[in-house]
């Protein structure tokens, strides 16, 4: 655009003159750019180097990563519904190991057994009887125990390992899929066991010791599975 143009349109519609330089900056950005700017500018937006990022892994490194990333959050979530598998089982035993107890003020005789006037802190002393194990918690332990069991094998089932690692955890893997079919089975014994009226004790309590037992063993499994898939 002219200077004489310019000027004329600051004579003609009395306009400031910072808005007729802002007229001109605009004009000039719109002008067509040389054949040769054109190019670089096209060569710097389209190149595939600067489509895909500078330095930016390839595409297999990244799906590993991303394989590998999966696999870690399928274990983290087995050693989630392990953890509360055994707190579960534990639960249950401590419902069988309910104590007797009786409030002591002053000394006092159960059988040939002499209370002291001076108990523990809370006051109360055990008979050396167990309370009779209630059914309704029975029932809840084994109903969350099969549910948790189930979470684990689905997990068990979805979680792929990857390729270059498949090897590796074959054995732990195994033992770990092998671990949680045998909770299902000591789970199917303790149904008719908590089916009641009369509970015995000491078959429930081994039931829910077994299944305590696999889980600590299956979390050791769970724990070296995601050592290897997190190795370099």
């Amino acid at each position: 655009m002219r200077v004489g143009l310019l000027s004329r349109w600051v004579r003609r519609f009395k306009l400031p003159v910072s808005v007729v330089i802002a007229i001109a900056c605009c004009s000039f950005s719109m002008q067509p750019r040389a054949v040769g700017e054109t190019a670089v500018a096209d060569s710097t937006t389209t190149s595939p180097a600067n489509a895909q990022g500078a330095g930016s892994p390839p595409p297999k490194i990244l799906k590993a990563e991303v394989s590998t990333i999966q696999a870690a959050t399928g274990i983290k979530s087995i050693g989630e519904g392990v953890h509360k598998l055994k707190r579960t089982a534990q639960e249950m035993i401590g419902e069988l190991q309910r104590e007797n107890l009786v409030v002591v003020s002053e000394p006092d005789v159960i059988g040939p057994i002499i209370m002291p006037t001076i108990p523990d802190p809370g006051g109360a002393m055990p008979t050396g009887n167990y309370l009779p194990a209630r059914k309704k918690w029975l029932d809840f332990y084994l109903a969350d125990m099969e549910q948790l069991v189930q979470l684990i094998d689905d997990e068990l089932a979805t979680t792929i390992i990857p390729a270059d690692k498949k090897d590796q955890v074959s054995e732990p893997w195994g033992q770990m899929k092998s671990l949680i079919e045998d909770v299902k089975s000591h789970c199917l014994q303790l149904e008719p066991l908590t089916a009641g009226p009369e509970f015995d004790r000491d078959a429930i309590g081994k039931e829910a010791l077994a299944i305590y037992r696999d889980a600590e063993d299956l979390d050791k499994r769970r724990k070296q599975v995601f050592q290897i898939i997190m190795k370099d």
